[in-house]
Parts: structure tokens; sequence; C-alpha cells
């Protein structure tokens, strides 16, 4: 539903062309899953937003403390 629907092969954000706060906070669930070691790149559309958010400044503000927490946890078996 996300990745052909709500997403899909056109928008850069889940709301269109501009990033809002439901692009924060659907990322910020999705990526939860990095801890163990999921990725989404059997669903392009998603994928492809994820990196569009990732790369936004204010990704990297708040994440940084995440991230750390993904990396800490790479190649563990869960």
């Amino acid at each position: 539903m996300l990745d052909e629907h709500l997403i899909g092969p056109r928008k850069s954000y889940l709301c269109g062309d501009t990033v809002t706060i439901a692009d924060h906070c659907g990322a910020s669930l999705l990526t939860v899953g990095e801890i163990i070691g999921c990725d989404f790149s059997a669903s392009p559309n998603i994928d492809r937003w994820l990196r569009n958010v990732k790369a936004l400044p204010t990704w990297h503000q708040w994440s940084h403390g995440f991230e750390g927490r993904v990396a800490s946890c790479k190649g563990k078996a869960f």
C-alpha cells in the first residue's frame, strides 16, 4: 500500500514534492527495522522515499543517536 499507492513512482515525499511531518514520522517508524537488518530494496518507492528523507539536513540533526545504534547492531544475529 505504501510503496505503490501512497508514495508511488512520482512522489518525492508522502504528501507530494514537499517534506512534511508525515515524512519524518513515517521514516522514523520504518527505519527502526534497520537495527535488525531490514531493508526496503524490494519496495523501490519506499527505498527512494527513505533515501530522500535521510538526505534532509533535519534528518541527521535528530537521528544521529539512532544511526549509532544501527551501526552497533550491524552484523549481529536477531
